[in-house]
């Protein structure tokens, strides 16, 4: 398998050799043989024979690492960070066979030739795999599902003969949407590869985002790993469609050869995760980049400075979309994102009313406070009169998020629904679901399956409209 086709969304395996140790992956002494077996749900290594126990005294369980190098049957090497105790072991004729669960790791391809003083021994591997581990690198690439149809943008021109279609290549006008993300002092760039097969005479297409540092410096993987995870949460809080990423490749050094950037080495980044594919429809198309390209940079930028803040509710929305919670769940999840919204974005505040008669009441309080007690400790009695801004309950700031939507997508979002009882309901549930208490007590709260996922859908998509909002974005209400 070409290292070009190992991505997120395949099964493959990979054979080779690994070690404890850096510097023992190429040579014959102090590594094991074995296949790393990669899937979207699970990643397993499988070692045949077992590492020594630093006592030199095994007890057939096998000895726990939580870092794994290998080389591999073509070359690659790999880092693999592991659960570190070993999953199971067992024992046939001559070997026993010991497997560790695998939490996420990198590959890398490695032009050797081209590294400086570089021997192959094991001083020049422990060198090479300290560069790795360093973790730095010079940019970053990354796919996702449905990333074609988001960018919408062709690579290919149709023509129509009369009697033939004719497809082009229109890679030579691809236009690339470039833009700095301020915050991270990173650059976006979309990026497209045209693949024609001359057997088939047929198009296949890459698209992918590439990330550098804005001052072109070396930066940290990790940096750009969660710029990317962040963009991905992005485009699903938009879509309200679950993402996985694709393909996550990054550049750790290359040479300059007649002008051209010749790559050294090149990695791959693989995690166990969920997988959870829906269909990309035409109600996504207006948050394509083709249709955001005027206000892109403002709306990326705006997402990006607010990430923290936000961050809570867009963990329990992405959490919502790959899982596979109870419905139960998924509905308090969403009252409760509502909530958290209105606490952090919404200077929503409920003042103490009082009446004719307490305000009266209250101004006599204070004439006999500045008249009759010791002026040192006044202003200490005048402070206990004040009356604090109350703290709003759950039903009041349901109530002022779901009044505060302007009346065309109020009257589309909430069409028929009576939303005085459909508060009642929610803070039923809400309470009833968290405190568990008798249902006698909650005679408003939801219990119908059907009602819970329609709800469910109606506050996620009052959630969608404020996340709009806040990105300077125009909503369309779409029909869920």
């Amino acid at each position: 398998m070409k290292f070009k086709d190992y991505t997120w969304d395949k099964e493959f395996e990979i054979k080779g050799y690994f070690s404890e140790r850096s510097d023992d992956i190429a040579t014959t002494n102090n590594n094991l043989s074995g296949v790393l077996h990669y899937s979207p749900r699970e990643i397993v290594l499988e070692l045949f024979g077992a590492f020594e126990e630093e006592t030199g005294i095994s007890f057939g369980f096998g000895k726990n690492l939580e870092k794994v190098y290998g080389y591999s049957s073509n070359g690659n090497i790999l880092i693999l960070n592991t659960y570190g105790e070993p999953s199971g072991t067992s024992t046939y004729p001559g070997f026993p066979i010991t497997k560790y669960r695998v939490k996420n790791f990198k590959i890398y391809n490695v032009f050797y030739n081209a590294i400086d003083d570089f021997d192959g021994g094991s001083e020049s591997f422990k060198a090479l795999i300290n560069k790795l581990e360093s973790q730095e690198i010079k940019d970053y690439k990354f796919s996702f599902e449905h990333i074609e149809e988001w960018i919408e943008k062709s690579l290919v021109t149709i023509k129509h003969g009369e009697k033939q279609t004719i497809f082009e290549s229109a890679v030579n006008e691809y236009q690339p949407t470039k833009v700095l993300i301020e915050s991270l002092e990173m650059n976006f760039e979309d990026m497209a590869i045209l693949h024609s097969s001359f057997t088939t005479t047929s198009f296949t297409s890459d698209y992918f985002i590439k990330l550098t540092s804005a001052d072109s410096s070396i930066r940290c993987f990790d940096e750009f790993y969660q710029a990317s995870r962040k963009f991905k949460e992005f485009i699903e809080i938009l879509s309200n469609i679950p993402l996985s990423f694709t393909n996550i490749e990054f550049l750790v050094d290359y040479k300059m050869l007649k002008d051209k950037r010749l790559p050294i080495i090149k990695g791959k980044y693989f995690v166990q995760h969920a997988r959870k594919s829906k269909k990309w429809g035409h109600s996504q198309q207006d948050i394509s980049l083709r249709k955001l390209e005027d206000d892109f940079e403002r709306i990326l930028n705006h997402w990006f400075n607010k990430s923290e803040e936000p961050e809570f509710i867009v963990g329990q929305f992405s959490k919502n979309l790959h899982g596979d919670l109870y419905l139960e769940d998924q509905l308090v999840d969403a009252i409760r994102n509502l909530e958290v919204y209105s606490r952090n974005f919404k200077n929503f505040k409920i003042a103490q009313c009082l009446s004719d008669i307490e305000e009266k009441e209250k101004q006599s309080l204070l004439d006999y406070i500045n008249t009759h007690i010791l002026v040192e400790v006044r202003r200490k009695f005048r402070n206990r009169l004040k009356f604090n801004k109350k703290e709003p309950s759950l039903s009041e700031r349901l109530k002022n998020l779901f009044e505060s939507i302007d009346e065309f997508n109020q009257t589309k979002i909430f069409s028929n629904n009576d939303k005085e009882l459909l508060i009642t309901k929610l803070t039923q549930t809400r309470n009833y679901y968290t405190h568990g208490d008798s249902k006698d007590k909650y005679p408003e709260m939801i219990t119908d399956i059907h009602e819970m996922y329609e709800t469910k859908l109606l506050l996620q998509e009052v959630l969608r409209y404020y996340i709009y909002q806040e990105l300077g974005m125009k909503y369309a209400y779409k029909n869920f």
